[in-house]
């Protein structure tokens, strides 16, 4: 300024400082990592992430969960397509996302809480991590979370949200995001199907179209219930008396082939249908549904396409069918 003089205008001045803050947050961010090798904190980095996080949370947990989302929406708006109040109408009112704010903000906490040991919290992390891969989650939508926290903190606290806190918020977000990434790999084997199990897979499928849905549907329960006769009693036909003729079971087993149908459609996309699956997962829980008993449903869905496909049915067609159900019960599964 002393040299320019009035060539340092303000358009000038204010370039300079959005370098400068480039240039600060490049050094700090290299300071930091220096010590992302397993160690410790700092006791400086303690301080400063628990000053900051003691100064969001007299504002409220529900308040700031709420600030979080909408920083999380206005960055992707896509996103609120993964979470189970994305049909509320009065959105940043709604019960549901208020809810769901302050879970994060409370997971948070219990981070800030243990950041000496942030090695306590990270099965719980890890478990999150299941979870929202269930959801349809992914690494860029981390990432997102991540600089909307940041931004956040920006908002609400001002000045006193400083680049050296930042920073250290930051390389938190990072181990704790990281965890979470690596954990969702644990339920995403979609990976394993190759295209030569997706072609053998569409193909199988493709050759049942020419039988109705309602067909194949008491097809599969028939053969569910010779592999296990008490499964019956899991569900709403019961006590129907001429059992495989009752609309009740045909009306069930058209919803169970339309949900096979549409992994099969999605079948280079399976993380795309892990939120319904989830929630069915979900559902069949108060069903009284065990793991064991997707197994069953599992080998009569392998029976129902032999019956149905014969020789066509080889042990290459099997094979990837398996794969595609093993994707679908682990995220069945990991919703109970």
């Amino acid at each position: 300024e002393a040299g320019l003089g009035a060539a340092f205008d303000r358009p000038a001045r204010s370039a300079w400082a959005k370098v400068w803050h480039a240039v600060s947050s490049t050094m700090l961010e290299a300071a930091s990592e220096a010590r992302e090798d397993g160690t410790p904190f700092t006791a400086v980095d303690v301080k400063l992430v628990r000053d900051t996080w003691a100064s969001v949370e007299a504002l409220g947990a529900q308040f700031v969960g709420v600030k979080l989302f909408r920083n999380i929406f206005e960055m992707s708006p896509g996103a609120v397509q993964l979470f189970p109040f994305k049909n509320e109408q009065d959105l940043y009112n709604s019960e549901k996302l208020k809810l769901h704010g302050v879970k994060v903000v409370t997971v948070v906490g219990l981070a800030v809480g243990s950041l000496e040991k942030l090695d306590d919290v990270i099965p719980t992390v890890q478990d999150l991590g299941r979870r929202h891969a269930g959801y349809g989650a992914k690494a860029a939508h981390y990432d997102v979370v991540g600089k909307a926290l940041l931004k956040t903190f920006r908002d609400t606290l001002g000045s006193g949200f400083s680049r050296e806190a930042e920073v250290v918020w930051a390389k938190m977000y990072r181990i704790l995001s990281s965890a979470m990434v690596e954990a969702s790999k644990d339920i995403l084997p979609s990976s394993e199907l190759s295209d030569v199990d997706v072609g053998l897979v569409r193909d199988s499928w493709g050759c049942l179209k020419s039988l109705r849905p309602e067909t194949v549907g008491v097809a599969l329960f028939r053969n569910i219930f010779e592999l296990a006769p008490n499964a019956l009693d899991l569900y709403p036909f019961k006590n129907e008396r001429d059992l495989y003729n009752s609309e009740k079971l045909k009306s069930h087993g058209v919803r169970v082939v339309t949900v096979v149908g549409a992994a099969v459609d999605k079948i280079e996309e399976l993380d795309m249908l892990a939120l319904t699956l989830t929630e069915l997962g979900m559902k069949h829980v108060g069903y009284g549904a065990k793991p064991a008993h997707y197994d069953i449903v599992g080998k009569a869905l392998l029976k129902t396409l032999r019956d149905a496909l014969g020789t066509n049915f080889t042990n290459e067609v099997e094979s990837a069918w398996m794969k595609l159900y093993g994707f679908i019960t682990k995220i069945m599964v990991e919703a109970t």
